[in-house]
């Protein structure tokens, strides 16, 4: 009776396991199956609020991309651009986010296609170390549906285990997304310019101040000058031209400012890497109030001024490398 009893209690234990075993299988093949499908349509939506650019950007191959921050995304005009050095642009910038996900936005460009050059607007926080460093990280997670190409998986996993159990789902990479999904994927163009959406000229917020002028001593975060030094390195790897640009702010630089901005032009002198910085200090049209819609941040009007200046500039650094380029080329055929 006991040996019965016993064989019973086999069977039923593992009818139970074979029972979660095909249920888990079942789980992840509904994961893995729905996980596809939005990836899928996730690809196509192009247009609409909190539209994908990545996907814009990575479709369409533009000849000059401009990574950045909010303040990218509000100064940088790609038809005024365009104008002055007859090139396709594409403003890349996003509303808050930093230089990680300049640097995976950049690695997916370049994993497909090369750009003639990227550019790269600065803010101070880039290299510094911040009070709460997870939350860079937490901001990347729009990047989650790029989740198999390797520097995103790198940057979101970060060798952590609950990450890799969390991010193994395919569909949880797309948590909070369906909807927008949805909506998006039946819109059209719109009124955008190649990631560029004008603010109009909204009245002035005496708000929005760097993260560095907020620190009593900003210390400079090893990992992330290294991240900096990678986005230049793995494009110039692929020939690419890569320029460093900082757009205007209201008032002068802080102190701090002042100081970060020297790490930066160093850095660039030794990488061979042109800087472009256009300061209030030196344009003294950017002191006034009506081209801000805070103080660092530029409203439409202060963006059209800034693009026509900026695009002067990057019109002259990119005929000087290309003269340069074109230099070389000669001599190396003449020494053949």
């Amino acid at each position: 009776m006991a040996v019965n009893l016993s064989i019973f209690n086999s069977n039923k234990y593992l009818r139970f396991f074979t029972k979660l075993i095909l249920f888990s299988v079942f789980l992840i093949l509904v994961d893995h199956i729905g996980g596809s499908v939005l990836k899928y349509f996730y690809s196509k939506t192009l247009y609409g609020d909190n539209w994908p650019k990545g996907n814009w950007v990575i479709q369409r191959k533009f000849d000059v991309i401009v990574f950045g921050s909010s303040r990218t995304f509000r100064h940088y005009i790609p038809s005024l651009i365009e104008q002055k050095i007859d090139y396709t642009v594409f403003n890349a910038g996003e509303n808050g986010q930093y230089l990680l996900y300049s640097y995976a936005l950049e690695q997916l460009v370049l994993h497909r296609y090369t750009p003639k050059a990227i550019v790269l607007d600065l803010l101070p926080s880039y290299i510094i170390k911040l009070d709460n460093e997870q939350e860079e990280f937490d901001r990347l997670e729009s990047l989650a549906p790029y989740l198999d190409e390797p520097e995103i998986r790198s940057l979101l996993i970060r060798g952590r285990l609950l990450n890799r159990i969390k991010y193994f789902s395919k569909l949880y990479r797309f948590n909070s997304r369906i909807l927008n999904i949805a909506d998006n994927i039946r819109n059209g163009p719109g009124n955008f310019d190649n990631g560029y959406v004008s603010v109009g000229v909204p009245k002035f917020r005496p708000t929005n101040k760097f993260l560095v002028d907020l620190m009593k001593s900003p210390r400079v975060d090893s990992f992330k000058l290294d991240i900096l030094k990678k986005f230049i390195l793995s494009a110039k790897a692929k020939n690419v031209r890569v320029i460093m640009s900082f757009s205007p702010t209201l008032e002068p630089l802080s102190p701090n400012c002042e100081k970060i901005l020297l790490i930066y032009k160093q850095l660039f002198s030794g990488l061979d890497v042109p800087f472009i910085d256009i300061l209030s200090s030196e344009h003294p049209e950017f002191e006034n109030k009506a081209f801000f819609m805070d103080y660092i941040h530029m409203n439409a009007r202060g963006a059209e001024h800034f693009s026509e200046l900026f695009s002067q500039q990057l019109a002259g650094v990119l005929q000087r490398q290309k003269t340069l380029t074109a230099g070389v080329e000669m001599s190396d055929l003449s020494s053949r």
